[in-house]
């Protein structure tokens, strides 16, 4: 029996053999910086609309998981503006039985206004662009208070970076239709192997017979050739091309990780040319410590030349006035530094390009939901 969680829908749709009992959990996440930010804004999110979330709460939040309160407050405060206030209680974590496992999930809100079930969760970044399914799979899990209201259940998913809010409407009807789609997929004897941009987000891929053999096709395409003309592709050649050296950057990451720990465990590796694979311990980046330093510094140079040779992290900045501030002055203290820095025009912004897959505009709204 299968034990899976609604945030591995969307892969188990995709590719049948994504989540079975055999293979280690397949939604576990690499420990990331991105990925700690988003860890702490649920949690915080999470308190906030329970009602217990203070400037305490949050310091201990950020602290226990190793990330810096300016990082994750934005997120809360696009949460907050996406759904207004309504005494929201945290969601409770659900479970039920499906065909050849269990079903659980845990959404991040839930609400009823004007006879329509709303379900939704939160994003801090896109790792995945559909989450369908997952919602689909919290609104058969409430499937019994969905069914006592007239207005069916409205799923949504919210992307806190950029405020862009994806909605489905749906009905009884439509939520018994897609939880007989989920058991043909479980009752499959042998389910299909599919690839696709979702393997990069899949624990699988680096042991998937299927997607190995995309990869030694794809490599047997690009062959050795790096001045490949891209403006003579057409858009989808292009597109897969670059979904498959994504592939490629994480297969590598994962087989990196897969021999420096071997390399730990057993010792060097003999190449069998002359040459060995070993972990050779390098020195580091020099790095100064600025308040031993300043009276070295300050005699050599003046306020004007010294100032274009240090860096301000903004964020470390308004850590450490948030600490200093009285109880429960800290985010008044980083708003009014914020201010403050911006009216002497201490501060600036600049622009950077990023090669990311958005969704078609027609298919997403970027607005507050109305309750």
């Amino acid at each position: 029996m299968n034990n899976i969680r609604c945030s591995q829908l969307p892969r188990l749709f995709r590719c049948g053999q994504s989540v079975i009992e055999t293979v280690v959990d397949c939604d576990a996440e690499q420990d990331n910086a991105a990925g700690r930010v988003g860890t702490a804004a649920h949690e915080m999110i999470r308190a906030h609309f329970d009602g217990t979330l203070t400037g305490e709460i949050a310091q201990n939040v950020c602290a226990g998981i190793g990330v810096r309160q300016a990082e994750v407050w934005p997120l809360v405060n696009a949460a907050k503006a996406i759904v207004a206030e309504m005494g929201l209680g945290t969601p409770d974590a659900m479970e039920d039985e499906v065909t050849d496992g269990i079903l659980s999930g845990h959404p991040d809100a839930e609400w009823t206004a004007a006879g329509t079930y709303w379900i939704g969760d939160w994003k801090s970044s896109r790792l995945d662009p559909d989450y369908f399914h997952q919602l689909m799979g919290y609104a058969w899990l409430r499937r019994d208070r969905i069914r006592t209201l007239q207005g069916g259940c409205v799923l949504f998913v919210a992307w806190l970076r950029d405020g862009t809010v994806e909605r489905y409407h749906v009905t009884v009807e439509g939520i018994d239709a897609w939880k007989a789609s989920l058991d043909g997929i479980m009752a499959m004897q042998s389910r299909p192997y599919v690839t696709g941009s979702h393997c990069s987000f899949c624990q699988r891929c680096h042991d998937c017979p299927a997607q190995r053999e995309d990869l030694r096709q794809a490599l047997a395409v690009i062959g050795d050739d790096v001045t490949i003309d891209v403006s003579k592709l057409d858009g989808a050649t292009v597109a897969k091309v670059h979904r498959k050296l994504k592939m490629l950057a994480t297969v590598k990451d994962h087989w990196d990780e897969a021999i420096k720990n071997r390399v730990r465990t057993t010792g060097p590796i003999d190449c069998g040319d002359g040459f060995t694979l070993a972990i050779v311990p390098e020195k580091g980046r020099r790095e100064i410590d600025t308040l031993k330093a300043w009276p070295e510094l300050a005699k050599r140079l003046t306020d004007e030349e010294l100032a274009p040779c240090l860096k301000v992290g903004v964020s470390a900045i308004q850590d450490a006035v948030a600490k200093k501030a009285p109880p429960r002055k800290g985010a008044e203290a980083r708003r009014q530094l914020w201010a403050d820095l911006e009216a002497v025009g201490a501060v600036t912004q600049g622009t950077a390009e990023k090669l990311k897959e958005v969704r078609n505009q027609n298919l997403t709204e970027k607005k507050e939901i109305q309750q």
